[in-house]
């Protein structure tokens, strides 16, 4: 497996949709029950799971806030990424 690059997570985290990310996230969250001594062994904690599962509320929330029609970064978010990336680059 290749590890994905920054670009290809930003473009994994615009082009699919949120609910879908976030129903993936609960049954992802889900699937450690009963397996946390493992995963702790290979480095994911208590407090990494929590944190994961609050960022699943917040994301959700903020999803509902802003409804489906925000599907993009804002433009100047967009504009200040390819600036970024540009300028790694370089």
């Amino acid at each position: 497996m290749s590890i994905l690059s920054r670009e290809e997570c930003i473009e994994l985290g615009v082009s699919t949709p949120t609910s879908a990310l976030i129903e993936w996230a609960g049954k992802q969250i889900s699937a450690t029950q009963g397996h946390e001594s493992r995963l702790q062994v290979r480095g994911v904690s208590p407090a990494t799971l929590s944190d994961i599962r609050e960022l699943s509320v917040v994301i959700e929330g903020r999803h509902r806030e802003m409804g489906d029609s925000h599907h993009l970064p804002p433009e100047p978010t967009a504009l200040a990424e390819r600036i970024r990336a540009d300028a790694v680059g370089y």
